[in-house]
């Protein structure tokens, strides 16, 4: 149930009103807990969320079997099930818990590997494009980059809902990094031009589903509709795309990995070079998934979308 199409006024009002309480009493919980309790805490409601939630649980031991079946057991692909699910609830609990107890502090438990590469890119001076994914805790990585010295934004895509954006962004800024809204897109697209054009990052999530606009490349040997942002931008504009990651370490501390960037042979056809560079990228990010698979957001719908003459085949498979 979306909360857009309830009609009654009241009820909706009822409805975020209680939402709100339930935001602010998580977090005054947190508040009381110590970091290692926060994540002992966010496990408990992982395990809750995974046995539950019988519907999400399918989709995500589907997608596993789909993609890894043929390199995992199915004992593997279920501990993955279930570990994804409890990163998932600890992104969301750590992101909070860090940003009302010590802001500054967050920094201090993420480390930097590959920054020259970084330092290369921005020395060419036309911006850098980020590549990243839903994977990790990607939405803390601004924090280290900022305290770095780093001018970092990234494209959000809040709920539309009133009860939330406002909370979002007020979270986002105390932790210390810039956001671009995803809507409206004109706007959007002049701000991440403007950014890039004060040779600034502009970190882009790059695996949702692209119902319409995208370009289908092979994401773990499926067609995937995937946004076209990151090529057509870095065609623009000349700027290099950077794949930036964020890896949870066993003492749950995190490491940002920053790669090289995407060199591309250029065809100067520039439907061909959208997706050359499209499927590059989406390689990048199925080899850490490979590497990771516990980091992933595996409850996505990321293959939702085929090409007509497949389309009936593969909603078979799904």
């Amino acid at each position: 149930m979306h909360l857009k199409n309830i009609k009654n006024r009241r009820l909706k009002e009822l409805i975020y009103f209680t939402l709100r309480v339930l935001l602010d009493l998580s977090t005054m919980i947190l508040k009381s807990l110590s970091l290692r309790s926060v994540y002992r805490f966010a496990d408990s409601i992982g395990d809750m969320f995974y046995y539950l939630n019988g519907d999400y649980r399918h989709r995500v031991l589907n997608h596993l079997r789909l993609t890894l079946g043929g390199e995992k057991s199915e004992g593997e692909i279920r501990d993955i099930a279930r570990e994804s699910t409890r990163n998932l609830i600890r992104f969301s609990l750590e992101m909070t818990y860090l940003s009302i107890s010590s802001p500054d502090g967050i920094s201090d438990r993420i480390t930097l590997e590959g920054k020259r590469y970084l330092d290369q890119a921005l020395a060419r001076g036309k911006g850098v494009i980020g590549l990243g994914a839903h994977f990790g805790n990607f939405m803390i990585m601004g924090a280290k980059l900022a305290s770095e010295g780093y001018a970092f934004n990234i494209i959000v895509k809040d709920p539309t809902e009133d009860w939330y954006p406002g909370w979002g962004q007020a979270l986002r800024d105390k932790i210390g990094y810039k956001t671009i809204p995803l809507r409206p897109r004109e706007l959007c697209a002049k701000k991440i031009l403007k950014a890039l054009g004060n040779n600034e990052i502009v970190y882009m999530v790059t695996d949702d589903n692209k119902p319409s606009g995208g370009v289908f490349v092979d994401f773990f040997g499926k067609k995937a509709a995937t946004a076209k942002g990151p090529a057509t931008l870095s065609l623009k504009t000349g700027a290099p795309i950077l794949p930036i990651f964020i890896i949870r370490q066993p003492d749950n501390t995190h490491k940002i990995v920053i790669e090289p960037p995407l060199e591309i042979d250029r065809s100067f056809n520039h439907s061909k070079d959208v997706f050359i560079i499209t499927q590059a990228f989406t390689e990048v990010i199925e080899d850490y998934v490979r590497k990771y698979p516990d980091h992933w957001s595996w409850g996505r719908q990321r293959w939702k979308t085929q090409p007509k003459e497949q389309g009936a085949n593969n909603q078979q498979r799904r």
